[in-house]
């Protein structure tokens, strides 16, 4: 009986520390800005962690942009300026909206088409009520000999889901990575054969009508003129 009940605290626990593992987000937008706009994404944090961004400018001109982040307090944290791509960590050491903007306003005729991440992982609430519930639950019901191996046990299991909720972030991130450049390329590729496309029709229409101006110069040069005909007649 006393075993069975340390194991259901110890899965409570465990569900607890896993419960807290999964306090993280991740959003992707592809969107476009237009020829002299401005196009802003605001985000609201809570707690202290790592806002991580990365973005590409699909298609439209030269596919660059102006990027900027603000805090709550109105600071610029990053600014890039006429930039393809660009990955940062944003460190927020305050709650509240954060800023993220896309100018365009440079540009005055050509829109352009831009892929958005924004992950984050909030480190501050991390295992808390877990160790606190574990801390609880040791110094109430298990013995001393038993006490080191929960602990040990609790330790094992904080340093495993650290691990797996560090990997699965970095994997999300390197697909989606995968996924803007993919993108990227698509574009381009669109882009190129359209114009492959648009110069082959150009080239051939020039070719027939080259073509004809050549067999009528050459006909006119074998045309025996008029007036020799006539004296022939």
């Amino acid at each position: 009986m006393m075993v069975s009940h340390l194991l259901f605290k110890w899965l409570s626990v465990s569900i607890s520390l896993f419960s807290y593992t999964a306090s993280a987000f991740l959003y992707e937008l592809t969107f476009n800005v237009d020829a002299g706009k401005v196009e802003c994404f605001h985000q609201h944090v809570v707690m202290k962690g790592v806002l991580e961004i990365h973005y590409q400018v699909l298609q439209g001109g030269e596919m660059d942009i102006d990027f900027s982040t603000r805090s709550p307090g109105n600071e610029i944290l990053r600014y890039d300026e006429r930039s393809r791509t660009g990955t940062h960590q944003v460190y927020t050491k305050e709650g509240g909206t954060y800023e993220f903007c896309f100018d365009n306003s440079f540009s005055q005729f050509t829109p352009k088409m831009v892929f958005f991440e924004l992950y984050s992982e909030l480190q501050e609430i991390s295992f808390v009520n877990g160790e606190s519930y574990a801390e609880k639950f040791e110094t109430s019901e298990v013995e001393a000999d038993v006490k080191n191996r929960m602990k040990q046990s609790f330790v094992q299991i904080k340093s495993s889901l650290s691990i797996v909720r560090s990997k699965l972030g970095k994997i999300k991130n390197s697909q989606s990575h995968l996924r803007g450049y993919m993108k990227r390329d698509r574009s381009i590729t669109e882009a190129n054969f359209s114009r492959v496309n648009l110069f082959s029709g150009f080239y051939m229409i020039m070719m027939i009508a080259v073509s004809m101006v050549q067999v009528v110069t050459i006909r006119s040069l074998f045309k025996p003129p008029s007036h020799q005909m006539k004296q022939v007649t």
